[in-house]
Order: C-alpha cells, then structure tokens, then sequence
C-alpha cells in the first residue's frame, strides 16, 4: 500500500505533538514514505522532528511545514550530496518561537535546490524567512506570500501584512523568479474596518513594488489574492463593496509600470465563502463587471484576469452534495 502512496499527513489534532511520541511503526513508515516517487509530505504542529528527517536521499514533489521544529543530532550532515530534496516547501513557523535550526538552511542543504516557495512572513518569522530566501536565492522561480490584515483584538502584536517581509532582501536576488503571488487575508469586524485595512493594504502594495521595482521585469504571472470572511448573504455585496474603495487607480498605475513582461499575466482573485455554484457564477459576474474599467492599461494590454474562489477547500457543491470542479 505504501507503494501508491502521493501525499502524507502527520497532525497533532489540537496542541503539539512530540516525535518521540509517535508509534515507532508509524514514524519508521513515514520515512519509508519519503523515499517514494512525486510524494508530498504535511506535517503540521509536530515538534522535535529529527533533523535526520533531511538525510534521506530523496526527492519530494512538496514539503509542508506547519509550526513545526527540528532537532539537531551529531549524525545529521547538511551538506551530503544525497541529502532531501523538495521541489516546492510550505513553510509556517509556530509563533513566538525560533528554534528551527540554522544548519537545516545551508547553501549545500535542499532548501538550496526549491523551485516553488509558499511563506506566511511575520516580524516573528522574519529570519528564518530571510534564511530560506538566500538559500533558495538561485532555485525559485515562484514565490507565495501570505499576509494577514486585521483590527481584531486578539490580533497578536507581531505584525503579519507586508511590512513583516524581511526587509533586507531585495527580490531582484531571486534571479529566475518567474511567478510572484499575494494572499491578503482580511479579518475585520465591519465595513468601515476593511475599508480602515484595504487602505493600509493598498499603501503597503505600492511600498512593496516600489522597493522591489527592479525585479519585476522578469514577472511572467502576478497573482493577488483578496480573502474575506463574511457573514454577509447577498453575495454580490462585497464584488460591489469593495470594487468601490479608493486605490485601484494607484494600482493600475504601479502595476503598469513595472511589470512589462510581453507575455504577462495579472490575476485578481476575490475569495469568499460561497457554497454553490449558483452563487460562484454570480459573484463572479458581478465581480467583473464591478472591476470594469479599474485597470484601463492592463485590460488594454489584454493581461488581467479577473475571478472569484470559495473560501473552503471543497466548496461550491452541487444541490445533491457532490463535489465537481465548476468551469
């Protein structure tokens, strides 16, 4: 059964999990797993993971690690040649902690040789962030970036949207960066709220560009995302709501400039809870007929791309239940 594995979980169901804690038959399995062809490993809120977990001489399609930590052992050498490879890594720290060590992230180790980068910056985060960068510098050609707005008040005070991205490291660095892409989660409590955060976002995009101005020549796709949660039932609400804010010119004008690339691809991508398809179609009509004219250079050019996806992995469902792909 082994044999047919392609993708491994390990989660703690609700607070962390040790590795020593786990059944010996069960942690001896996932590292015959690894050594499996196309495998995607998830580990998600397991702690002292050994750092031999990076020895095995294999190659994974992509690695997702999620607020877990490493320990080191004398036996583990991060420069051998036939040390782990993965070809994308998804990687969120457990905040408040800084324990993953610096000798997983080597110029000889396999965070030298990714290809596709998914990271959730926080102030927290940032040098291990920052570590991962310069590792990966002469590998990556795609690069997610995962940021948080928010006016709750039990947001923690490390800082998550944009200003969290390590500022030492200029994406000029990242030399085949092909793909760049921004997922911007919204978490507010009224209106006036997102409208407070959309402004901040807005301002922090434009810092961003401007900063990294010179890199952006080489930037086939540019793929924002805009996620919300909302209670709210009429789903065009919110394409209209947030169509109308201030901002989209300044964006237009930014975007237009620095990204020339001749074969160019813009996508701004709405998220929302949405459960049928029914409603998806909707939202989306109405989120590009409300976008029209927002981005008069880019439609022009014939590069943006304008969508609207289900908050939930899974949803939209038909009537009786089933999943199916909407097209």
């Amino acid at each position: 059964m082994l044999a047919s594995t392609r993708s491994l979980t390990l989660e703690a169901a609700a607070s962390r999990i040790k590795w020593s804690q786990i059944h010996p038959q069960t942690s001896a399995a996932v590292f015959r797993v690894l050594r499996l062809p196309h495998v995607s490993i998830r580990f998600v809120r397991v702690s002292a993971i050994p750092a031999t977990f990076f020895d095995i001489p294999a190659t994974l399609k992509r690695l997702s690690l999620r607020s877990v930590t490493f320990t080191m052992s004398a036996t583990y050498d991060p420069g051998s040649p036939a040390a782990l490879s993965f070809e994308s890594l998804e990687f969120l720290p457990r905040s408040g902690e800084h324990d993953t060590p610096e000798n997983l992230i080597r110029p000889n180790s396999g965070f030298a040789r990714i290809a596709t980068l998914l990271v959730h910056p926080s102030t927290d985060s940032a040098p291990i962030i920052l570590a991962i960068l310069n590792t990966a510098a002469l590998s990556l050609t795609s690069l997610e970036l995962c940021h948080v707005y928010t006016t709750r008040p039990f947001a923690t005070v490390q800082s998550r949207d944009l200003r969290a991205f390590p500022v030492l490291f200029h994406l000029r660095e990242l030399r085949r960066l092909r793909s760049l892409s921004f997922t911007f989660s919204m978490l507010y409590s009224g209106f006036d709220d997102f409208r407070y955060l959309f402004r901040i976002l807005v301002n922090g995009i434009l810092d961003f560009f401007s900063s990294n101005a010179s890199a952006f020549h080489r930037i086939e796709t540019l793929t924002m995302e805009v996620k919300y949660e909302s209670r709210i039932h009429d789903i065009t609400h919110m394409p209209r709501f947030l169509s109308g804010l201030e901002g989209w010119d300044r964006l237009n004008d930014m975007i237009s400039t620095y990204f020339t690339h001749l074969g160019l691809c813009i996508n701004l991508i709405l998220i929302m809870q949405i459960f049928t398809f029914q409603d998806l179609r909707l939202a989306r009509r109405e989120w590009k007929e409300s976008m029209r004219g927002k981005f008069p250079e880019l439609e022009e050019r014939g590069v943006l791309v304008l969508d609207v996806e289900s908050f939930f992995w899974g949803s939209p469902k038909e009537e009786h239940g089933f999943d199916k792909k909407f097209e």
